[in-house]
């Protein structure tokens, strides 16, 4: 132990030394006595550490501290709630916060975000110069804290905050009756409507400890917010201006795991500023890899220069999910944790700096499953403008094959169904890209056992209206003595009998387009891909697949919309037509009798398990979960399981066919091309994922 009095310290540069050259304290007296302890900068945060202050560098090591203890699958109820204001009544605030924190608890909501300054009000003008005033915020916003004891809700509000003789605009982030931290705004505007820069001082870079009722508070720009009982959720928080500026905190806080950013705002309205405000916040959402909530004032501020509107916006990866303003409603929404800390397999988010502090709180997330859209390939707006960018997207893939390959002939299989619809569809699109003639695109009908009268008149029709070139050739002599070759009974429609029948079909269009000079389009689409339904160096195989990144459901769907647009019956009788590969006899009145979805389940199934095991990365677990509220009033829980363990062995015992899957380019959010977005062993092992869908 070192001991030296306190007239040593006069001498910095020799206890600097001393310090340094041990890790030991020495310990100053004063009038014999002990005083204090000097350390050295690395023994202190050495001790930090050790004792798990609420500074320490421990308290950013979720990885040790925190795990997962629920069931919820990463959804968190979130709301913004701009709240009725009395200019300069803080008292009056205090009391709508607290009302609204009931009625968020009712609503098991686990966040909420006020505005900025809710408090005070943000036009208090210069009562933010009077002391009294001060004093009254401080003690309604103390009340607020003290009365929320009960409410199990992480909520952040406007308070000023009045320290070292400095005014700061802060946000008082809380919960469960306790202060957890005080985050300072960093940019303030001082430009045009703003005077921020009179009352308020930046609180950029500020990191300390300030002392409240007895309690000791982190004061910091630099502070996340950590959920001991689900890791995800990692909060970060700034206000207003904030996010206008060049270097938001929200980048930081980000870079260094946030996962949740809100923002507290006071933002004024004018004609021109909703749309960019929402871009703003979209954007940000998408770019920061995380969920964005931003909340401001409602239009009972003070009008005397100004109008604010309460605009409110919840956001996660560029997509606005709940918007409001003018109204004191605000939004709600859930935000999916689960997607957010999907960004790990994103090499941009590998700047992780971990140099923020984190401070835990333990907030119990509700056991809640919002409801989804059954059909999430399919767009909710603008439905005509984005399948027309889809048509010419796929028309411009095509073109450039055709100019690489110096081909002027294109040729596919036209059965009348939705996906080789589409394909000619494309095609044509393409020979007028290139100003060449429809009857360069070569549609050939190959009626076999199974074909019906109704997709072969549909598929002549459809050449006729678009004026392509149309042969129909039967395939069925081809196929009989194939069968005579193999010995096979003509009787039997085994494996072989349907195989043999794709297989002669795809030979056929692969010969026919060496005479014609020309390449095959493959028409088949991602649902069959994804689920193997296809026959090896059959129709699984072509010279360019056009549909490979758009499922069923979507094509379907775009067909639909373009039977309204362009008044095509044709399009709707095939819709109307049941899904299948016309591979097995008809029945007795020339009726299919071979329908996909009897065996597969149905695609808007398999589209919506589709998109979230590969799109979002979800567990099996969490996908049936999903689709038992989705399909709730069309299917039963047993069927959706049965659907969802079939999708799961073909996904894997089908890989093969993808790893050797033609090209075609990505138009839509998956694709599962090898060369592309999707890499997996054809021989991975998947019990694992089995054993999960037999514990449900």
């Amino acid at each position: 132990m070192r001991i030296r009095q306190i007239t040593e310290l006069r001498n910095t540069q020799k206890i600097s030394k001393l310090v340094h050259e041990s890790s030991e304290p020495i310990y100053i007296t004063k009038n014999g006595f002990g005083d204090m302890v000097v350390l050295s900068l690395e023994a202190y945060e050495a001790l930090l550490q050790e004792k798990g202050t609420p500074f320490s560098k421990e308290n950013t090591s979720y990885n040790v501290l925190f795990e997962d203890r629920n069931e919820n699958f990463g959804y968190l109820k979130c709301s913004c709630s701009p709240i009725k204001v009395q200019v300069g009544n803080p008292s009056f605030h205090a009391e709508q916060i607290l009302s609204v924190l009931q009625e968020a608890k009712k609503e098991n909501i686990s966040l909420v975000v006020f505005p900025e300054l809710a408090i005070s009000s943000y036009t208090a003008g210069d009562l933010f110069l009077n002391s009294s005033f001060l004093n009254a915020c401080y003690k309604a916003a103390w009340k607020v804290i003290k009365e929320s004891e009960n409410y199990d809700i992480f909520f952040t509000f406007g308070v000023p905050f009045s320290y070292q003789n400095h005014l700061y605009n802060t946000a008082f982030c809380c919960y469960k009756g306790k202060l957890l931290g005080i985050v300072p705004k960093s940019f303030l505007p001082n430009y045009n409507e703003f005077y921020e820069g009179r009352y308020f001082v930046s609180g950029k870079d500020i990191h300390t400890m300030v002392k409240i009722e007895n309690q000791t508070i982190p004061f910091s720009d630099s502070i996340l917010f950590q959920n001991t009982l689900d890791k995800k959720l990692v909060i970060g928080v700034e206000i207003c201006e904030d996010l206008w500026a060049m270097d938001s905190p929200s980048i930081r806080h980000a870079m260094n795991g946030a996962t949740v950013l809100l923002n507290l705002s006071a933002s004024n309205e004018t004609y021109d500023k909703e749309n960019y405000r929402r871009e703003l916040v979209s954007t940000t959402s998408k770019k920061l890899q995380a969920a964005y909530i931003y909340c401001s004032s409602l239009q009972e501020e003070s009008t005397t220069d100004l109008l604010f509107s309460g605009a409110t916006f919840i956001a996660q990866d560029d997509e606005i999910l709940s918007e409001s303003s003018f109204s004191l409603n605000g939004a709600t929404a859930y935000i999916d944790l689960n997607l957010i800390e999907n960004r790990r397999r994103q090499a941009s988010y590998l700047n992780f700096q971990n140099k923020e502090t984190r401070l835990p709180f333990s907030l119990e997330m509700k056991d809640e499953v919002p409801m989804l859209s059954k059909t999430p390939f399919i767009p909710s707006k603008n439905k005509v403008e984005i399948y027309e960018k889809i048509l010419y997207m796929q028309a411009l893939s095509l073109v450039k094959r055709l100019k690489h390959t110096k081909q002027k002939k294109v040729v596919l299989g036209l059965s009348g169904g939705l996906d080789s619809t589409l394909a000619l569809l494309v095609a044509v699109k393409a020979m007028d890209i290139l100003q060449f003639s429809h009857q360069q695109i070569v549609a050939i009908s190959m009626p076999c056992f199974g074909t019906s009268e109704k997709t072969k008149h549909n598929a002549m029709e459809l050449a006729k209206q678009y004026q392509v070139t149309f042969l129909e050739i039967s395939i069925k002599a081809s196929v009989e003595s194939h069968f005579k070759d193999l010995d096979l009974n003509r009787d039997d429609p085994s494996i072989v009998f349907e195989n043999a029948q794709a297989r002669e079909r795809t030979q056929l269009l692969m010969d026919y387009a060496n005479k014609v000079g020309g390449i095959v389009l493959g028409t088949g689409d991602l649902s069959e891909i994804a689920l193997g339904w296809s026959t090896y160096n059959g129709d699984h195989m072509s010279m360019y697949a056009l549909n490979a990144s758009l499922p069923k459901t979507l094509i379907q769907d775009m067909l639909s919309t373009f039977a309204e647009k362009e008044h095509r019956t044709i399009f709707m009788d095939i819709i109307k037509t049941p899904i299948s590969p016309e591979l097995l006899p008809l029945d007795s009145q020339g009726n299919i009798k071979q329908y996909t979805e009897n065996v597969l389940g149905p695609y808007i199934v398999h589209d919506f398990f589709l998109y979230h095991f590969i799109h979002n990365q979800f567990s099996l677990k969490k996908i049936y979960f999903l689709a038992k509220k989705a399909f709730q009033k069309e299917y039963d829980e047993k069927s959706i399981l049965t659907w969802l363990k079939i999708f799961t062995k073909r996904f894997f015992q089908q890989q093969f066919k993808r790893s050797c899957m033609p090209d075609g380019a990505k138009i839509g959010p998956v694709a599962l091309s090898p060369r592309g977005d999707f890499r997996l062993p054809s021989d991975v092992n998947y019990e694992d994922f089995l054993k999960e869908l037999d514990s449900l």
